[in-house]
């Protein structure tokens, strides 16, 4: 037993040995905050100025606060029966509203060994969390009360602790959420941000099979996408945002200024950029986390179980929002052979998630010699991932740069992050002589949604050529091409003569200007105010890209490339004539990961 374990267990015997004498809320109190320091030594070197904040008997209106540290106010019970907690809740909404910022302040009943956390929601107390001390659970403890502290530094930050510290439960959390609520309470009625809210209902559509998204959901998975922009920036810059920095860590401006691409865009949850509340919110966890953690020690995925927590459990289990564990993806890997002897293994994860397959892709990389502008230009060349859940992709691409770490932090060129929003069900089609993606709009709720008549004969969704995508660089021209020409400041006629001049310009063919003129109508709807939906550029950047098309041959063609899946239903993939063959290659790849898996179980019983 550590330290602490040893502080939790004379601290329990003693306050045992204080109800034997049925002492007094005053006694309980003074061993609580005698352990708290005994427990947690450096309060009283590192913060002295705090520590003169436990203040007995400290004055409020409509009674006294028991004990306050920092953003705490503690209420001691000699037990917590029904009537004593009603009292203790009672006494807690009375000092928590009497603060000068009630919102910034927890509450805290306790009876020395049950604790439960309390905050103000809509001037009500809501319960937070609530935590037993006990010394067959020493490091939870220790966790728990660190996140209301944050006392420690520089730890090496793991899946468990991030999601206690941030995670639905969290202090960080709820201060978070409290300003993203107020944030959305000046945009909800917004049409362009209630366009990028229809259309985040949309992909989960896709993913769940019905819509599920509600505000709430969209507010959570907000928090987890500025918190992934904030930890990628710290990873990547060892410092804490600027204010000019805060500003383009939403759009995604800041990363492209670093040589990032495809790591943030005008996506669903730029919706926020506009807000105080969220540079705040930024602020505040790039605060938090360069003051816990040592990022350079970052060897797991860290953000599926953050994610895990930030959706209820029975949510999940309705959703389907399971995750690869690290240790399966790592024996998956490593029993197919990757990455073996050969020079150029290759490694697509089509349903990728948290990007847990692509993590332990890189850690195994690493192991057989990888480094430096190496390892960064095979993960570039020969490593992708794809989601149809827009989330999923942020932590998807999130880790990916964590895992790169100090690799990526060295490398002097551009990098694109290859991970990819996109329905991997969703096969190029053929359309006359071409071979054209469908990317479907929903026109007929965006317009109910944004206020705005449909025209006749409005496309009802873009078609990108294979030829096209098939080259990035005159797949981005035409893209922003087609933004470009789109703003309604161009009239119809020039934007027409302009695409059309723009596309010659990138080599692309007349025969296959006509899918961009169609391209162009639509755009040109969905960007007329006063719902400007900006989100398409985004996505159409995402939804078919030649790297995974590549490496979809490549599986196929050589023994050391690999299809990386854990569930059934990601069995398709974007190449129309190999469909079956991927099929049929996935199918025996998830039976031998079940069959790994039933051998583990036998062992281990």
């Amino acid at each position: 037993m550590d330290d602490f374990g040893e502080t939790l267990q004379r601290y329990l015997e003693r306050l045992t040995e204080l109800r034997r004498r049925r002492a007094s809320e005053a006694s309980i109190r003074n061993e609580f905050l005698r352990f708290l320091q005994e427990a947690f030594p450096r309060l009283s070197l590192s913060e002295p100025t705090e520590l003169e904040r436990f203040v007995p008997g400290l004055r409020v209106q409509g009674g006294s606060v028991d004990a306050l540290y920092g953003d705490l106010i503690f209420e001691f019970k000699r037990k917590l029966d029904d009537a004593s907690r009603r009292d203790g809740e009672n006494q807690l909404w009375r000092y928590l509203t009497n603060q000068e910022t009630p919102y910034r302040f927890f509450g805290i009943l306790t009876d020395g060994e049950t604790l439960v956390a309390y905050a103000l929601r809509d001037e009500h107390l809501a319960k937070v969390d609530e935590l037993k001390l006990s010394v067959e659970a020493v490091e939870k403890c220790r966790l728990w009360l660190d996140c209301y502290l944050f006392h420690e530094r520089q730890r090496a930050p793991t899946a468990d602790d991030i999601t206690l510290r941030f995670g639905q439960h969290s202090p960080t959390f709820w201060h978070s959420f409290r300003l993203l609520r107020s944030a959305w309470q000046s945009a909800r009625n917004d049409p362009s941000v209630q366009t990028k809210f229809a259309e985040w209902q949309s992909l989960l559509a896709i993913v769940y099979g019905s819509t599920v998204g509600d505000e709430n959901l969209f507010l959570r998975h907000t928090y987890l996408a500025l918190f992934a922009r904030v930890l990628a920036y710290l990873s990547l810059n060892r410092k804490s945002p600027n204010d000019d920095d805060l500003a383009g860590l939403v759009s995604g401006e800041t990363f492209e200024n670093t040589g990032l691409d495809n790591f943030v865009a005008d996506d669903f949850f730029a919706w926020s950029r506009d807000y105080p509340e969220t540079e705040d919110l930024q602020r505040a966890l790039a605060t938090r986390l360069t003051t816990a953690y040592d990022l350079d020690a970052i060897n797991e995925d860290l953000l599926k179980g953050l994610y895990q927590g930030l959706v209820d459990p029975e949510t999940r289990h309705d959703l389907g929002e399971f995750y690869t564990p690290d240790w399966l993806a790592e024996i998956t890997l490593r029993e197919a052979g990757f990455p073996g002897s050969c020079p150029q293994p290759s490694l697509l994860d089509p349903a990728c998630g948290s990007g847990t397959f692509l993590f332990t892709a890189i850690r195994l990389l690493r192991e057989a010699g990888y480094k430096d502008a190496q390892l960064v230009e095979f993960c570039a060349s020969h490593l992708a991932g794809v989601d149809v859940h827009p989330l999923a992709v942020t932590i998807a691409r999130t880790n990916l740069v964590l895992a790169l770490g100090n690799d990526l932090r060295g490398y002097n060129k551009r990098f694109a992050v290859p991970v990819y929003l996109a329905d991997s069900l969703n096969l190029p089609e053929n359309l006359g002589q071409q071979e054209v993606l469908s990317v479907p709009v929903d026109t007929e709720n965006l317009s109910k949604i944004a206020g705005k008549e449909t025209p006749k004969n409005l496309p009802q969704a873009f078609h990108i050529p294979a030829a096209v995508a098939a080259h990035p660089e005159r797949l981005s021209g035409a893209l922003n091409a087609l933004q470009e020409f789109a703003k309604h400041e161009v009239s119809e006629q020039d934007a027409a003569n302009g695409l059309s001049t723009r596309l010659r310009e990138l080599g692309i063919s007349q025969n296959q200007q006509w899918w961009w003129q169609n391209n162009l109508r639509l755009m040109r709807w969905l960007l007329q105010p006063p719902a400007t939906d900006t989100v398409w550029r985004f996505i159409l950047q995402n939804a078919y890209r030649p790297a995974l098309a590549r490496l979809s041959i490549r599986c196929h063609e050589a023994a050391n490339q690999f299809v990386a899946a854990a569930t059934p239903k990601t069995l398709n993939q974007p190449i129309g004539s190999l469909r079956q063959k991927v099929r049929e290659t996935l199918t025996s790849q998830v039976s031998q990961i079940d069959r790994l898996v039933a051998e583990l179980l036998g062992l281990s019983s």
